[in-house]
């Protein structure tokens, strides 16, 4: 996981662009391949899931996952799912 700072990082702005995330509003995410190629990006059909709250941002954030884990198991992402739900229950 790498955090990019536009504001202090030195071309942290020009890697943002790259990857597409700017103007989405924070937390944006994206995963990439070990070659540095986006597999998946957190800008779901309605715009940015951000924090993954309202039902269809965390069911388009675990598809994200779903599309790019290699070691989590359905329980796993079953788990997170419901952490998901309980942490927006709780706001």
């Amino acid at each position: 996981m790498v955090k990019i700072d536009t504001d202090e990082m030195e071309n942290g702005q020009v890697v943002a662009d790259k990857l597409g995330g700017g103007g989405e509003g924070l937390p944006w995410v994206t995963i990439l391949d070990s070659e540095g190629e986006e597999l998946v990006n957190s800008t779901g059909p309605r715009g940015n899931v951000g924090c993954p709250v309202i039902e269809q941002e965390r069911a388009y954030f675990i598809q994200m996952l779903e599309k790019t884990q290699q070691r989590n198991s359905a329980d796993d992402l079953e788990a997170l799912s419901k952490a998901l739900e309980s942490y927006a229950a709780s706001l």
